[in-house]
């Protein structure tokens, strides 16, 4: 009796994991790196909807800066919808503009509960 049951309870595990781990196949783990190669960067948010801050000594460092950041989003193969670009030159604002990245994005699944790519 002891054996059937141990059988039956490791069947059942058996197919539960299976199951489980089919579901979760379509799932990816978002790796934006907006800042790579980009010094005084920092960045937030979600995957679907990003922030980037820039900080630099000049205005024109600062803006250099940004559109480094932009470039390495547009040159990644899946790309946040929404990013947010904020460039600071010292603490005065030099720039704060959004862009909507054409091509593939991150978009979480709430019946997976897991990030995806569309």
């Amino acid at each position: 009796m002891r054996r059937i049951t141990l059988a039956f309870v490791v069947g059942c595990g058996l197919v539960l994991g299976v199951q489980g781990q089919a579901a979760a196949a379509g799932c990816v783990t978002p790796n934006p790196r907006p800042c790579t190669g980009v010094k005084g960067c920092s960045f937030g948010g979600d995957p679907e909807a990003l922030y980037v801050t820039v900080k630099a000594a000049s205005k024109k460092a600062a803006l250099a800066r940004a559109d480094k950041a932009v470039a390495n989003l547009r040159k990644a193969k899946v790309k946040p919808r929404v990013i947010d670009v904020i460039a600071r030159a010292g603490k005065k604002q030099v720039r704060s503009k959004t862009y909507r990245l054409p091509g593939r994005h991150w978009q979480f699944s709430y019946g997976k509960n897991c990030w995806i790519v569309r």
